[in-house]
């Protein structure tokens, strides 16, 4: 079982971070979330539904789900002495990126990334935006540099998805597949499409 941390921001995308958490408890991983206040406000507004009950839903799930107070920098996330196995930021907004960047540790989830950045643990930011500007490509340099990898949802052509939500499984697919975790959501080039 692997411990992941989930941050959701007010960005738009909150059906990938939606997909991500489903998919990590239906697999039996702990999933650490922590929400945004503006995050909680884009996911109920795109998905019609609250984080706190999307959060009661996932009892069903043999995983584990924790909810973290973004405003609670005592909490053990915020220490390099937590266990955790990665930190995804999906879907990130370009003004929670620029902060991970730029080490502005003003609430527990840039704390977190920043705690995964020096720890070398992974650091997946799932960057919203398009186009982007020379100062959103700066701050991607530099998380880059530092150890975190910039992922955006980009569509996986070749595997001819057919709606929104299947273009969510397999990029979400391909994410758990980086952080080590095997998936059926995803099939890689040169696999079958059957």
């Amino acid at each position: 079982m692997k411990k992941i941390v989930v941050g959701i921001t007010g960005a738009s995308g909150s059906i990938l971070a939606k997909n991500l958490i489903i998919n990590l408890l239906r697999l039996g991983h702990e999933v650490n979330l922590i929400s945004t206040d503006k995050g909680k406000e884009v996911f109920k507004f795109e998905l019609d539904e609250s984080i706190d009950s999307f959060f009661k839903n996932c009892d069903l799930f043999p995983g584990k789900l924790i909810s973290h107070d973004n405003n609670d920098m005592f909490s053990k996330l915020a220490s390099g002495s937590s266990d955790i196995d990665a930190v995804v930021v999906i879907p990130c907004s370009m003004s929670t990126l620029g902060k991970i960047a730029n080490c502005i540790s003003d609430s527990l989830l840039i704390r977190t990334a920043d705690v995964a950045l020096k720890e070398r643990k992974p650091l997946i930011i799932v960057a919203r935006e398009t186009p982007i500007s020379s100062i959103h490509l700066e701050n991607m340099l530099k998380l880059t540099n530092a150890g975190g990898v910039v992922m955006p949802p980009l569509v996986s052509y070749y595997n001819k998805p057919e709606t929104i939500e299947e273009s969510v499984d397999i990029f979400v697919g391909r994410l758990m597949r980086f952080i080590g975790i095997e998936n059926q959501l995803h099939r890689t080039w040169g696999s079958s499409n059957e």
